[in-house]
């Protein structure tokens, strides 16, 4: 969807159903004030900017046009969007920013007008941005060049790790540059740009994704006695097992207590009636389970940059770091801790952590 198409059909449509009003004084284009459009609300103007990238590096940088263009011009700013996430929204409340989105989300400030909606929806219908470089296949390309983000990657060099082809590659750097995840040298080579914006964004997308989950029971009096009857076990090898979640993160890089152990497994469904011979599984409901066999949504690339840790396959830092922001169970401070102790050294940041 270009951006004069959403201004037009969608979000002028969406604004006049909240202020309650048919016809709105709207100038698109506005370029003589610099902004996408401007409208106006009783004696206030609003200026507005259309963001339609979901980068984090285009939010951040319409969050500061925004903010200097209101305040040149005295005016309101509002950001637009198909979608803002609860973290963005909550950014741009603290940076006084209106808002408003298709999927319900609105927050609009101004004399004698309060409008706060908050809605649970997270994808805006009729919207899809194309060539998403956290798909599966795509995402590979990324988890390369994560590998050591300060250098400058060729197309063959990522080629050759991600045993892809280099034309393919080239089309997703060509997307990294469109939304600002990368940036180029005068070799052509290319080299990311601020990832640990890049891997907040990867989270947001990887929130939208379901995986299949199968909960178990393993006969035993601890986790540690699941752990050590899935290390001996030949289910485990015949099916690739791989440790994510909590489990990963128990051998990589330990911090929280944790009741269950989350196993990629290839072959699910149709693999599940070997583990439950072999391990003597019953199926158990959430709370109850100490086993969670899983099928994952990076069929692919979920595999790529495992490393063995104490005799068990592991998810890479940065799947594992994926995996933990999606688990309710304190997983956000797990993450914070892999993403201290891990991510942040090799990338040479300071340890913020998502």
């Amino acid at each position: 969807m270009h951006q004069p198409v959403f201004l037009e059909r969608h979000l002028k449509g969406r604004l006049a159903q909240l202020l309650g009003q048919a016809g709105l004084p709207w100038r698109f284009a506005d370029r003589a004030v610099g902004a996408d459009f401007r409208l106006r609300i009783g004696e206030s103007v609003l200026l507005g900017e259309a963001l339609l990238s979901r980068s984090g590096v285009h939010f951040n940088e319409k969050v500061r046009q925004l903010k200097a263009l209101a305040e040149g011009k005295r005016a309101i700013p509002l950001l637009a969007a198909p979608s803002l996430s609860p973290r963005r929204q909550e950014i741009l409340r603290s940076q006084g920013i209106c808002f408003v989105d298709l999927v319900g989300n609105a927050w609009i400030k101004a004399p004698g007008v309060l409008i706060d909606q908050r809605s649970r929806e997270r994808k805006a219908l009729g919207f899809r941005e194309v060539n998403a470089p956290f798909s599966d296949k795509s995402s590979l390309v990324l988890r390369v060049m994560m590998d050591a983000p300060d250098r400058y990657w060729g197309n063959n060099e990522i080629a050759d790790k991600a045993s892809v082809s280099p034309g393919w590659v080239s089309q997703i750097c060509r997307r990294l540059e469109e939304l600002r995840y990368a940036v180029r040298a005068e070799s052509r080579k290319l080299k990311l740009f601020r990832p640990q914006d890049v891997l907040e964004d990867w989270v947001e997308f990887y929130r939208l994704r379901k995986q299949e989950q199968h909960r178990f029971r393993c006969p035993g009096d601890s986790i540690e006695a699941v752990m050590n009857a899935l290390k001996n076990s030949k289910a485990f090898q015949e099916h690739k097992g791989l440790l994510s979640f909590q489990a990963g993160a128990s051998l990589v890089a330990p911090h929280a207590g944790f009741q269950e152990a989350h196993v990629y497994s290839e072959g699910l469904p149709a693999s599940i009636d070997g583990w439950k011979r072999e391990l003597r599984l019953e199926e158990a409901a959430p709370g109850e389970s100490n086993l969670v066999l899983v099928s994952p949504y990076y069929s692919v690339s979920g595999r790529y940059g495992s490393i063995v840790v104490g005799g068990f396959p592991v998810v890479s830092d940065v799947q594992l770091y994926l995996d933990l922001r999606m688990y309710p169970l304190r997983g956000e401070e797990q993450a914070r801790h892999l993403f201290e102790k891990r991510l942040a050294p090799k990338w040479h940041l300071e340890a913020t952590g998502g």
